[in-house]
């Protein structure tokens, strides 16, 4: 299963952030998922729950946004969200579109628990 490797370097990442931020835990976790990357959601989120536990990112909630199939016709420039990648063009019957979104993996955003920092108090 690639989805464990995935959530490895995903969370290899998060804990360099968490460093740079000088956080102390991670809240969530949003990745981007097209459809033809090839990753199983729920794969992944069974990834997730048994190798975040133990890290600075156990509890925290892996929120996965799935990007769809955008095609985009080389011919007239007409763009639609597709089936699959060989789809001809709905406009004007081309063949072997461009892809323009649906493949994609990417780290969106961490929510981080910053570490509170003391309180100076005037004496």
């Amino acid at each position: 299963m690639h989805e464990a490797s995935i959530v490895e370097e995903m969370l290899e990442i998060a804990d360099r952030e968490v460093i740079l931020q000088g956080a102390q835990r991670i809240n969530r976790i949003s990745l981007q998922i097209g459809v033809l990357s090839g990753v199983v959601p729920e794969a992944l989120q069974f990834a997730f729950g048994s190798l975040s536990m133990g890290t600075l990112a156990e509890g925290a909630v892996l929120d996965i946004v799935r990007v769809p199939l955008t095609l985009r016709c080389d011919r007239c420039e007409g763009q639609w969200v597709g089936e699959h990648p060989g789809d001809l063009c709905p406009v004007c019957g081309a063949e072997l579109p461009s892809i323009v979104a649906g493949q994609e993996l990417k780290l969106l955003e961490l929510d981080l628990e910053l570490m509170e920092t003391p309180h100076e108090c005037d004496t």
